[in-house]
């Protein structure tokens, strides 16, 4: 489904690491008769019974990170009657460490308003052990007492997965919400000269205990003027060292729990996000916290040069700050041999993150055309300037009537959703999936 375009190097047959698409793939069936044959020899199979009583398949298209690899879900309650008609169902991947997903189950039938996704955690191996699905104690608590309060679990991007110690039975799943108590908010609702006390409220599960705890403290940074969390907005949750979680706004920087040092909030400005993972990421590599941003006119933030750079967070003691680590003009890539030999104009890589094996080369997307043209994934050496490789990439998100939407416009749609990378093939024997 994803050709390589010509003086592109043969990628290996397999890496031990993977792109893990977050939106899942629908499949539906007429009859659990059906469901279960298609998914019959896949060895990532494994059934999945909601909280609604309905009950189905995950499986997993896993592939070399030159592509991308899908979550599936098989649902055999029947096809809509319609390709415009909601989906009875769908599947996310939220999270992932180690050998562990975190998934998250939504079904028409479940009231939104008072409880959040049914939440799985699938865990990966070889043939032996088979992988495994286990679905987590549904959780009421609210913050309602707090401003914005909500549903814990609601929000999919203020979720995470950590595996303690690389111990697949020993992980934790949390959410965090910081926010301000209703009752002391000032009248004049003035954050500069008189910012509300914060406080955090940290909900975690633990398959020992096998249920969510709750635990209220101040808010662990100082409140930036009463900037911190009103301009504070949760992209991502990042697991980290095997003991961190990792709470990413790409704006406005990271929150750890449990948090390590004092960290000044810089003053900041309220601008619209759009899609700030289109252009910042935060992600692990070597087993350190890497930044990547690529200088755009989003925002109004351009420079005077297009360029990419990668910062390194360096620790000592209670002090942490970013160290550059490397940084190129794009211009300096377009006139490369190996960006030339591709025929492609000068694109601006898009959704950027370094890999995890190598903090050195950098993968993202290449759009033509903005948002309808054709879309290549692309493999970039910081260090050496060079193309690694460059691949077509085509929209596999499957619907029921297929033949319906089967044109060049859904073929070229990319969701603005940042790809997972995972370690899950350490764990495999080998691909699986189609």
């Amino acid at each position: 489904m994803a050709d390589a375009i010509p003086g592109s190097p043969k990628p290996e047959v397999f890496a031990d690491w993977m792109l893990l698409f977050p939106l899942g793939r629908f499949h539906c069936y007429d009859d659990p008769d059906a469901a279960a044959a298609a998914v019959a020899g896949d060895a990532t199979a494994v059934a999945a019974d909601t909280s609604t009583g309905e009950s189905g398949y995950i499986t997993f298209t896993l592939r070399h990170p030159s592509e991308v690899s899908y979550l599936d879900l098989h649902w055999p309650y029947g096809t809509p009657e319609s390709v415009f008609d909601a989906f009875p169902a769908n599947a996310s991947a939220v999270g992932s460490h180690e050998n562990l997903v975190l998934l998250s189950i939504s079904l028409a039938r479940m009231e939104y308003r008072i409880r959040a996704p049914d939440l799985f955690v699938y865990t990966f191996g070889p043939s032996s052990p088979p992988p495994s699905l286990r679905r987590l104690a549904a959780c009421t608590e609210t913050t309602k007492d707090l401003a914005g309060g909500r549903v814990f679990l609601m929000v999919e991007s203020d979720v995470g997965i950590l595996c303690r110690g690389g111990d697949p039975n020993n992980y934790v799943v949390a959410d965090l919400f910081v926010s301000w108590k209703q009752t002391s908010f000032p009248d004049e609702r003035d954050f500069t000269t008189n910012p509300p006390q914060m406080f955090a409220r940290l909900c975690t599960f633990s398959p020992k205990k096998g249920d969510w705890t709750i635990k209220e403290m101040l808010a662990p940074q100082p409140h930036g003027q009463g900037q911190f969390p009103y301009l504070w907005y949760c992209d991502r949750v990042l697991p980290f060292a095997g003991r961190y979680l990792c709470w990413v706004d790409h704006y406005s920087g990271l929150v750890y729990t449990p948090v390590p040092g004092n960290q000044q909030f810089p003053t900041k400005r309220l601008i619209e996000r759009y899609s700030p993972e289109s252009f910042r990421n935060v992600s692990v590599s070597q087993g350190m916290i890497r930044f990547v941003h690529i200088d755009t006119d989003r925002q109004g933030l351009q420079t005077s040069d297009q360029a990419v750079a990668v910062w390194n967070l360096m620790t000592m003691g209670d002090s942490w700050s970013w160290e550059i680590h490397r940084k190129i003009n794009l211009e300096d890539l377009w006139v490369k041999h190996s960006y030339r030999v591709l025929g492609l104009p000068p694109l601006v890589p898009e959704f950027p993150f370094v890999t995890k094996n190598d903090p050195d080369v950098l993968c993202g997307v290449l759009r033509e055309d903005g948002f309808s043209g054709r879309v290549w994934i692309i493999y970039v050496d910081l260090k050496q300037l060079v193309v690694l490789s460059c691949v077509h990439y085509i929209n596999e998100q499957i619907v029921c009537h297929r033949d319906a939407i089967d044109n060049e416009e859904h073929r070229n749609f990319l969701p603005h959703e940042p790809w997972l990378p995972s370690y899950i093939p350490r764990y495999l024997n080998k691909p699986q999936g189609n």
